[in-house]
């Protein structure tokens, strides 16, 4: 499953990573930043996600729903 997150400033779904050129071999996930490519706003991995929580959690629910239907679909099959 993909998720496509938006830009809270524009609604643009395309981000462009920003390299911080970091010595340290551990990754470090929350200094990872990302540069939307239309308006050029920059926002911390962390923001975005938070931004777009409404997305994510729509998707979970879709997702969700269709795993159920198809447990449905299994058991019906099981049991006839």
């Amino acid at each position: 499953m993909n998720i496509s997150l938006k830009c809270s400033v524009c609604g643009n779904d395309q981000f462009s990573l920003i390299d911080n050129n970091s010595d340290d071999k551990k990754e470090d996930t929350d200094n990872i930043f990302f540069k939307c490519t239309d308006c050029e706003v920059v926002k911390s991995k962390m923001q975005i996600i938070e931004e777009n929580n409404y997305i994510i959690d729509a998707n979970l629910m879709d997702l969700q729903d269709d795993v159920i239907k198809q447990l449905m679909k299994d058991f019906k099959k099981v049991f006839k």
